[in-house]
């Protein structure tokens, strides 16, 4: 019997709906592979998600069978980056990197409906938010889902420290950290999760935390390669 792909499920959940509302995906990455599917909730009718691909932070958004795609310019490496997709009123679609606008672009409105499959970490959940991406090879940190659109100051302020607690109204009804070696909802949701596969919780993105580790048995390719051939990468951050 095949072992199941290591990931973090939630299922299907009135309280995670993002119909008719802005919301924010976040989370702290330090990938080992260049591409990878970080966070995914919904499927291949309604859905959205945070990957890498090729190195590049990546936001999509999927209305009614219509995938939205924003792409960061420039490739991150294999530090700790801060990621956050964001979908605001009109379907307006932002991705932020270590706090800075790193995309921009357009879905055709809000989430129409409550996606159909729940949210998962760090696999594809079959979900075809990504169909072209592969499971994520690395560290995964502070996941966090918000049902709201967060404010430029907020994603700047987030990104400072993985341990910052939410801006004030945020509407999390997701927040996951990995501190105490487990998979637990912090938020007041406290929605049940199911972690499968080959699980480990190693050094996290704030000193003494700890982080999920999805390792795998292929060469570690990236994401910093990619970034060194393409883009040499400021030490402050994303952008200068």
């Amino acid at each position: 019997e095949r072992e199941a792909e290591p990931a973090v499920t939630i299922t299907k959940s009135d309280k995670l709906d993002p119909s008719g509302k802005p919301f924010t995906v976040e989370a702290w990455v330090r990938g080992e592979q260049p591409n990878g599917v970080i966070v995914t909730q919904g499927g291949s009718a309604q859905g959205y998600g945070l990957a890498l691909n090729g190195s590049r932070p990546q936001f999509n958004v999927v209305i009614n069978n219509k995938v939205s795609t924003i792409n960061a310019p420039a490739p991150i490496d294999d530090n700790w980056h801060h990621m956050a997709g964001v979908l605001a009123e009109g379907g307006a679609m932002k991705l932020y990197v270590d706090g800075q606008l790193a995309a921009e672009g357009n879905a055709p409105s809000l989430m129409p409906k409550n996606p159909n499959l729940g949210l998962s970490i760090g696999d594809n959940n079959g979900s075809k938010v990504f169909p072209e991406l592969p499971s994520f090879t690395g560290y995964i940190d502070s996941v966090r889902v918000h049902l709201s659109a967060i404010r430029p100051e907020d994603a700047k302020s987030l990104a400072t420290d993985p341990s910052l607690a939410p801006p004030a109204g945020a509407k999390t009804v997701v927040s996951i950290t990995f501190d105490g070696k487990n998979t637990k909802d912090l938020s007041e949701s406290k929605l049940p999760t199911q972690p499968a596969g080959d699980l480990h919780y190693e050094g996290g993105a704030a000193k003494d935390s700890f982080a999920l580790h999805i390792a795998s048995d292929a060469p570690k390719q990236g994401p910093g390669a990619a970034a060194a051939n393409q883009v040499a990468m400021p030490t402050n951050g994303y952008f200068v």
